[in-house]
């Protein structure tokens, strides 16, 4: 059992790049739908409303909290961390960069590939270097510095559903209900300094994340038996008016503002419908235009050209302009320039 006291500053869990545990979510829709239908003289009024509940499993990534120091003798700050083996390099942001007084050692440029991109892309980064407290010494790494390494790890847990837990000494306290004061990640550790980090030590129980011990403390990551649910109400309100004589007017006549609204509608479903009424259209317009020929005992159809179509240039005048830049060359050699004279008179005889 780790003895050291707990660093005191809390700076979450889960993958870069990767929005809060979606790739392992397990969702549950649960969809109910109340109708009341109520007549009143020409109208009807219909109200819906729609539940949607969602259910997802949370997991925990490996984070710990520490203290950063640059070589130019400024005072500890404390910082958030994320153990990501998946990761060939270690980073840290550019804002801790500038808080902490780094200067460059040298630049790098990267081919960055992220998640389902096929692409790289290249990017130039300055590479730093710094110190952050262990448990027993200060551990000194080499990272390149990136504006943003990961999106806030949120997720926490309940420790008292797990007793293997509870007897340990947490350093991420971010990770516990009720006491998360920041979920940003200040420095990732990469493959090339994660398995000096760790000490091989590990807890597990029956059931939920894992402890890792590390130079930083115990350090708890997997799936967790708790999940985070959240509900979405939606409801619709429709009015129908039944039309009655034209001579009465309707209680519910548009006004003006309403009549250019309508109008708006009118124009929306027209631009929705382009393509689908032409593609009618046109077929209607072909069928009407197919004939049968009795004498030749065949049916005969024009060629469906588009109607108001733009007429193609003929290219007169850009043909005109290389004439004349052609000539203009030419003339500057009149031997080259007979040559081609003699070429166009044989092609008109032919």
């Amino acid at each position: 059992m780790n003895g050291n006291k707990p660093i005191p500053p809390s700076k979450d869990d889960e993958l870069p790049g990767e929005p809060n545990n979606t790739s392992t979510a397990t969702v549950i829709d649960n969809l109910t739908s109340i109708d009341n239908p109520t007549t009143t003289g020409y109208m009807t009024t219909e109200d819906s409303t729609t539940t949607t509940t969602k259910t997802r499993n949370k997991v925990l990534l490996q984070t710990a909290v520490t203290y950063a120091q640059g070589e130019n003798g400024c005072n500890p700050i404390p910082v958030r961390l994320l153990l990501d083996s998946g990761s060939q390099r270690s980073y840290i942001t550019n804002s801790l960069k500038k808080r902490l007084g780094l200067v460059p050692i040298r630049t790098e440029t990267l081919n960055l590939n992220t998640f389902g991109d096929d692409h790289f892309k290249k990017r130039r980064c300055d590479i730093v270097q710094l110190s952050l407290k262990g448990n027993s010494d200060n551990r000194k790494i080499t990272a390149l510095c990136f504006p943003n390494l990961c999106s806030p790890l949120t997720t926490t847990i309940d420790l008292s559903l797990y007793p293997h837990l509870q007897e340990l000494q947490l350093f991420d306290l971010n990770i516990l209900e009720g006491r998360q004061n920041d979920s940003s990640i200040d420095i990732l550790i990469g493959a090339d300094y994660y398995f000096d980090i760790l000490t091989g030590e590990m807890v597990r129980g029956e059931s939920g994340p894992v402890a890792v011990n590390s130079d930083f403390g115990w350090v708890v990551t997997g799936p967790t038996s708790d999940t985070e649910s959240c509900s979405k109400v939606s409801g619709v309100h429709l009015l129908i008016e039944e039309q009655g004589s034209l001579l009465t007017p309707s209680p519910f006549a548009l006004r003006e503002d309403e009549s250019e609204l309508s109008k708006c509608l009118s124009q929306f479903w027209e631009i929705e419908s382009m393509g689908i009424n032409e593609e009618k259209v046109t077929k209607e317009e072909f069928l009407k235009d197919i004939r049968y020929l009795e004498n030749e005992a065949r049916y005969e159809v024009s060629l469906p050209w588009k109607n108001e179509s733009i007429p193609k240039s003929n290219g007169y005048g850009m043909c005109l302009k290389r004439l004349h830049q052609l000539k203009s060359r030419l003339d500057k050699d009149k031997q080259l320039l007979e040559q081609y004279d003699n070429i166009f008179k044989d092609q008109e005889k032919s």
